[in-house]
């Protein structure tokens, strides 16, 4: 499949995606407190924590290693299952302790439920590292759409009909069934649950430096969490939560389309010794084109969108928000790191970029929760900051670019970014309590978007092409309802 077609299928996965996780949150957030979202989400915390063992990317791997053999296969799966059956221990254990440490037995519920959900992954591991290595995008977007929608099935009914917090726990595991169910069944050509240690050193060798490298980002982000809760009260982390929550819904569902096609093109590029400049130069213009405006109207709109939407309760999340916003606009600016990095074989490099990020970032944040949660987010502007200081030079580096080839690129993007924003943003700012109406602030919205695809054209941006395409599809579609009723009419 190629990389257009890849993306799009993904693109509609994550659209329907987003949809409904966001219809969820919303349903999440009407029926449930912020002290019951902070259960769960310090729950999470500890799971996340935890699954820092898990952290050897061994679908990466899969994708990257050049020659698959039958005893390869078998001792990735034999680590991946050894080290989720371990995942699911250690969170079980953590349930026992976690409620009576933390003084709410409804932490040690959530841990109960949310310790099956790894156990699945094992059966799933397999078939779905080989979909994506064989570029089996379509399959594997409705593998995943088909999950998401169990998740929000599951988890409206359970939350509405009194369920409470558990019911997220609930939902997440009925996307862990749905998932895995869909893997077996797609993916059954690769099934395989044999055992094996032959291939031990090659992949641990991979592995240990993954482990280092996402252990460390996902254990920045778990201490923190535990930190904030700790610290500030499981209320804030539950704002903070929601606040984290939203933001992430933007790149996951935006950045999440493009990454997983790009580790696949990226790997199969480096394996023939081709550069990879022309590819990152094209997706850093694609990602700062669409994420600048969509982080930045996310900061805009903040407080209309959290009032209108999750009500006046969750205020106290707006500013958190949008300083995570801003970092996120930051951070697209050295997009794809990750996916570079391990395709070219040079985690070590990232390693050690993530030490000193986790080291700083994690201390950083600690002494924004002394003052307040609107410090503790502010706080991830600086770690984003740091990001970009130190990924620049190796990014330079292994996609044979320099600094000058993105000036052009960050002026288009900030053009784009600042007209998308400015309808919304003057409404906000010309309404005396930031909440206008809501017809207003969608005309703004809409004006925004149509101003942004104006000024792509006008450059003739490499997103143009794809907004023409788009346009006209949309022309078709409008004529030829137009012409239906007219057709019927001459019929009768």
């Amino acid at each position: 499949m190629s990389f257009r077609k890849s993306v799009s299928w993904l693109g509609a996965a994550q659209l329907v995606g987003l949809v409904l996780q966001f219809g969820t949150s919303v349903v999440f957030a009407r029926y449930l407190s912020p002290h019951e979202m902070g259960i769960y989400a310090i729950a999470v915390a500890l799971v996340g924590f935890l699954s820092i063992i898990q952290q050897l990317s061994l679908p990466a791997l899969i994708v990257r290693e050049e020659n698959l053999t039958d005893e390869f296969l078998r001792t990735a799966f034999t680590l991946n299952a050894g080290l989720t059956v371990l995942f699911a221990l250690l969170i079980v254990a953590a349930g026992v302790l976690g409620g009576s440490s933390l003084g709410d037995p409804g932490v040690r519920d959530v841990l109960f439920v949310l310790a099956i959900s790894p156990l699945l992954g094992t059966l799933s591991f397999l078939p779905m590292a080989r979909l994506e290595r064989e570029g089996r995008f379509r399959a594997l977007a409705l593998i995943g759409t088909a999950a998401i929608v169990a998740h929000a099935a599951v988890g409206t009914t359970l939350v509405v009909t009194g369920g409470g917090y558990l019911s997220i726990a609930w939902a997440q595991l009925a996307y862990g069934v749905v998932y895995t169910g869909g893997a077996m069944i797609v993916g059954r050509g690769f099934n395989q649950f044999r055992f094996g240690t032959r291939a031990s050193r090659r992949i641990l060798g991979f592995s240990v430096q993954m482990l280092a490298v996402s252990g460390a980002h996902q254990a920045q982000g778990r201490v923190t969490e535990l930190v904030l809760g700790r610290m500030l009260g499981l209320s804030a982390l539950g704002l903070f939560n929601r606040a984290n929550g939203l933001n992430a819904l933007v790149w996951q569902n935006l950045a999440g389309i493009v990454s997983r096609v790009l580790l696949v093109d990226f790997a199969d590029r480096h394996r023939a010794q081709a550069s990879l400049r022309d590819r990152y130069l094209q997706t850093s213009a694609a990602m700062t084109a669409v994420l600048w405006p969509a982080f930045a109207g996310l900061a805009v709109v903040a407080k209309p969108f959290i009032v209108l939407v999750y009500g006046s309760q969750w205020v106290p999340a707006v500013v958190p928000l949008a300083f995570l916003a801003v970092s996120s606009m930051l951070l697209t600016s050295v997009t794809m790191t990750w996916e570079l990095f391990t395709a070219t074989g040079r985690l070590k490099e990232q390693t050690r970029i993530e030490t000193i990020r986790v080291v700083v970032g994690t201390a950083l944040f600690a002494l924004g929760c002394l003052h307040s949660l609107e410090a503790a987010a502010a706080t991830r502007m600086l770690d984003a900051a740091l990001a970009i200081a130190i990924y620049r030079p190796h990014i330079l580096a292994m996609t044979d670019t320099a600094g000058r080839d993105y000036r052009r690129i960050y002026l288009q993007s900030g053009a784009a970014t600042l007209l998308a924003i400015g309808p919304a943003a003057l409404l906000v700012l010309g309404s005396g309590d930031g909440l206008p109406p809501l017809a207003a602030l969608i005309a703004a919205v809409v004006t925004g978007v149509l101003l942004w695809a104006g000024v792509l054209l006008i450059f003739d941006h490499p997103l143009a092409p794809d907004l023409r395409r788009g346009a006209e599809r949309a022309l078709r579609l409008v004529r030829r309802r137009d012409a239906a009723p007219a057709s019927q009419g001459s019929r009768s």
